[in-house]
């Protein structure tokens, strides 16, 4: 797992018109995985999610959430999806990199 800026994921979010988003979901998910020792893809997440217009990513807000409080992290799973169903996908990235930054400053991952 790596430690990387919320600020840094915003904004270049912003500056590619979303394009980032993709990105930083493939590298928020590949770490979860690493951390949680799962042969899960997180490649087919995000392309699922792209394909299927965002309903995917909810699903993977709520798992990556639940693999995250597995690993020692608070339990977001709830507040993820509410986000990303009002709209706030985003938000709910930054939530779960700040829970990946978090076990990494308690020595967790």
């Amino acid at each position: 797992m790596r430690k990387r800026g919320i600020v840094s994921i915003v904004i270049l979010t912003i500056i590619t018109c979303g394009i980032y988003m993709f990105v930083a979901m493939y590298q928020i998910y590949s770490d979860v995985n690493y951390a949680a020792r799962e042969t899960d893809t997180a490649l087919t997440d995000v392309l699922l999610s792209i394909v299927t217009c965002g309903l995917w990513s909810l699903y993977c807000y709520y798992k990556y959430s639940k693999k995250l409080s597995a690993l020692g992290a608070e339990d977001n799973a709830l507040i993820n999806v509410l986000l990303g169903i009002f709209g706030f996908g985003l938000i709910s990235l930054c939530i779960m990199q700040n829970s990946i930054n978090n076990l990494i400053d308690k020595g967790m991952a």
